[in-house]
């Protein structure tokens, strides 16, 4: 649970600081390593299939496994693996 905790907290504070950046992101939210990303249009609360789709294509291309969810399938579920480093990712 510790290590879950840890994940969270790096996911939430570096996803929640870039959401304040990036329009399409309308919510960050999840419990523990799983963190979810919500994606709307900008300025808006529609939800944004279309960006979400995109996102997980150019991941899924790179190597990166992801998936998209949620009713209008907007929303992308990130689950890192429980040995990800949180000193030296990219989101650290």
């Amino acid at each position: 649970m510790g290590r879950a905790r840890e994940l969270e907290t790096v996911m939430l504070d570096n996803l929640t600081s870039l959401a304040r950046d990036v329009t399409i992101i309308g919510d960050v939210r999840g419990r523990g390593a799983m963190i979810a990303i919500e994606l709307v249009e900008p300025g808006t609360k529609n939800p944004n299939a279309a960006a979400a789709k995109g996102i997980v294509k150019y991941c899924n291309d790179h190597g990166v496994i992801a998936l998209a969810c949620g009713t209008y399938g907007n929303v992308i579920r990130l689950l890192p693996r429980w040995s990800s480093p949180t000193s030296n990712c990219p989101m650290a």
